[in-house]
């Protein structure tokens, strides 16, 4: 009975819910009411991480760009100038 499930070629396809339709309502409710509660829960966790995600970049504040100097090292320039 089991043999076919140790390789994988059992012939039962994980991924086609077409079944579910054909099923008598009593057995397919249960799993269609846990798939859409699964589905249900993964969705509120992205929303709320979405959510989140755009409140803290809305408060996270821009690095002002610092304004280039007339050269290079004019505090060190300015130094010398006043120790000579």
């Amino acid at each position: 009975m089991l043999t076919g499930l140790g390789n994988g070629t059992s012939g039962i396809d994980l991924d086609d819910t077409s079944v579910l339709g054909t099923l008598d309502p009593r057995i397919a409710r249960p799993i269609l009411e846990g798939i859409g509660s699964g589905i249900d829960t993964v969705f509120l966790i992205l929303g709320g991480l979405g959510l989140l995600a755009v409140l803290v970049s809305l408060t996270i504040r821009e690095k002002p760009k610092s304004q280039p100097s007339d050269g290079p090292n004019t505090d060190s320039q300015e130094q010398l100038a006043a120790t000579e």
